[in-house]
């Protein structure tokens, strides 16, 4: 396991990463006592459980000039590595939202994104809805997701999706409990997609995205190459309009230090 191999470097980045976390939950708790001035907040939530103290990062307005990229559903052999294969070429990171049996089945494709430079974050065990769920077979979904990418990471992932992006307070308790913030998205790239070539889909994603958004795409067999598709002309546009595309982390890094100026 990489933390047993360097142990000093991987210490690190975990006190480094939670420290990040728990500086974008600070801005949360920052913005919802600031209700009522004229500031942006620097974090937009999920619209739909609004006094959820655990509530889901739908977009980061506060982060400047910055976007997240995020897949989920993987890691596939196929799909995942020709996705990490068009993010190498773009020279783009992103945070991936495994599932956690698939990532104990292909834990090399795991590390291969790793090294590349990016995030893996958790998605569940085998992707069920979890709202429907009795608590303790959602919290064991939610448990057994992370745990399986520590055990191939060493670390903990600081992240969570629900599947479908569905949760309610249970849920995002439960990752929270695991010390995991609930991230979601406000562009769907597939969304987009359906019933449009890639130049359109493009199109609608080059209208919808802002500054401090985070993008949803997939790598399976059939999201992948069509997200590759739409973004292979989003993301040079994005470059052009001064704006850097990156994982979660460094979205909710941008969005913290703007909060403190």
């Amino acid at each position: 396991m990489i933390s047993r191999q360097q142990p000093a470097r991987a210490a690190a980045r975990v006190l480094a990463i939670a420290s990040l976390v728990a500086a974008a939950w600070l801005v949360v708790a920052l913005a919802a006592s600031r209700e009522g001035e004229a500031s942006k907040p620097a974090l937009a939530l999920s619209p739909f459980h609004h006094g959820d103290p655990n509530n889901a990062i739908v977009a980061a307005p506060g982060a400047g000039s910055r976007i997240a990229l995020t897949f989920d559903d993987g890691p596939l052999p196929g799909p995942t590595r020709e996705v990490l294969a068009f993010l190498r070429r773009q020279r783009t990171s992103a945070t991936f939202f495994a599932v956690g049996r698939r990532a104990a089945l292909h834990p090399a494709i795991v590390r291969e994104q790793l090294a590349a430079g990016h995030e893996l974050a958790s998605h569940t065990w085998s992707h069920p809805l979890l709202p429907p769920l009795p608590a303790n077979a959602m919290r064991a979904e939610i448990t057994r997701g992370a745990t399986a990418l520590q055990r191939i990471t060493g670390d903990r992932p600081q992240f969570f999706r629900p599947p479908h992006g569905y949760f309610d307070r249970r849920v995002s308790a439960a990752a929270a409990a695991l010390g995991m913030g609930t991230i979601g998205w406000d562009i769907a790239v597939d969304r987009a997609a359906t019933g449009r070539s890639a130049q359109a889909a493009a199109a609608v994603v080059l209208r919808q995205v802002r500054p401090g958004s985070i993008l949803l795409a997939h790598d399976l067999p059939r999201g992948g190459p069509r997200a590759i598709a739409i973004l292979s002309i989003v993301l040079p546009e994005l470059r052009r309009r001064g704006i850097r595309v990156g994982t979660v982390s460094e979205l909710l890094r941008a969005a913290a230090l703007s909060d403190q100026r």
